[in-house]
């Protein structure tokens, strides 16, 4: 989760501070303040911050587990065939 967590958070935080930059350049058109590059930054930095902050909260209140579940097992008990997947409690 956290590979996924982090780039939707990068992804999604870049685009917000586009739209959030387009849109504080044209409403402060009149009065000329230009936004810099730490402003949009600061937006993408807080963002994944706090993704990882939840992320890291959530590792070590309930960690994820691998847990295997035997689908098909041959005549002397040994398993052939197994499913696995990372779950939490």
């Amino acid at each position: 989760p956290w590979l996924f967590s982090i780039g939707f958070s990068v992804i999604f935080s870049a685009l917000f501070a586009k739209i959030w930059r387009v849109r504080r350049v044209l409403l402060s058109s009149r009065r000329s303040k230009a936004v810099q590059a730490k402003d949009v930054a600061s937006i993408m930095v807080w963002a994944v911050a706090m993704q990882m902050l939840i992320l890291l909260c959530w590792q070590l209140l309930d960690p994820m587990r691998w847990q295997r579940e035997i689908v098909f097992s041959d005549d002397n008990g040994y398993a052939t065939k197994s499913v696995g997947s990372c779950q939490s409690e």
